[in-house]
């Protein structure tokens, strides 16, 4: 079950995991992206798209009332950008825009935006690849 399904494109490297939400679906997420990136990625920019996907991944098992959650990731030779889909009403719409982790992942991404599709939300941070050497 997958919230959405994109054509490949060139140049263009797009990966997906399905996790329980559960308590180690944070620490899963990060070992997941750590796999997938960290010989491509500049070491201040990993911390910092591990830190924030821990904390969408995280706020997403407290607080959405969903049975799993989606990680995908997308990277190209300028960008990486991290979603966090789940079934619930929208991270959002149940966290408070001043939490803490929320004005981290604000600080840390280059661009954070949210949306809804039908019976998914989801939350994605974008990281400029140029600008974290």
């Amino acid at each position: 079950m997958t919230p959405v399904t994109r054509r490949p494109v060139e140049g263009v490297r797009e990966r997906e995991i399905t996790l329980a939400a559960a308590p180690l679906a944070a620490r899963r997420a990060r070992v997941w992206l750590t796999g997938l990136v960290a010989e491509q990625t500049p070491p201040r920019l990993l911390e910092d798209a591990r830190l924030v996907l821990s904390e969408l991944v995280g706020n997403s098992v407290r607080h959405s009332g969903s049975e799993v959650v989606v990680c995908r990731l997308r990277i190209t030779a300028a960008r990486l950008r991290l979603e966090v889909w789940d079934t619930g009403a929208g991270l959002l719409a149940l966290v408070p825009a001043e939490s803490r982790g929320l004005t981290l992942v604000r600080l840390l991404a280059d661009r954070v935006s949210s949306g809804h599709r039908p019976g998914w939300s989801w939350v994605a941070a974008e990281f400029h690849l140029d600008r974290r050497a």
